[in-house]
């Protein structure tokens, strides 16, 4: 499998479930977008490129939501990463040995 990760600019959380879109193939390989997203923007991002490969979809959700406010979840995702501590995820994608590429958007710089 091959993972190519790309910043998907700055974004806040969504009400969509995590969860992927039904299995396409891209070429017999089938590829993954994957994105955490805070305001949105990662997920008009992320819909774009998963246009180009015809790729399959998931959106990046912890069971417990991190808070609205910015400054609160830049203090809980600091407090987890100095600790260690990785929050379990609402959902998984099942078959991800079956994709041969992962795309996986994150939020550049500080």
């Amino acid at each position: 499998m091959t993972a190519l990760a790309f910043p998907l600019g700055v974004g806040a959380g969504s009400s969509l479930p995590a969860v992927a879109t039904n299995a396409r193939q891209a070429g017999g390989a089938k590829v993954l977008v994957a994105y955490y997203t805070r305001t949105g923007n990662r997920r008009v991002i992320a819909r774009q490129i998963c246009r180009a490969p015809g790729a399959d979809l998931f959106q990046i959700r912890t069971v417990d939501p991190y808070p609205e406010d910015y400054e609160q979840q830049v203090a809980v995702a600091e407090q987890q990463r100095v600790s260690g501590f990785e929050p379990p995820l609402a959902a998984t994608v099942p078959d991800i040995k079956s994709c041969e590429t992962v795309f996986l958007g994150f939020r550049s710089g500080g």
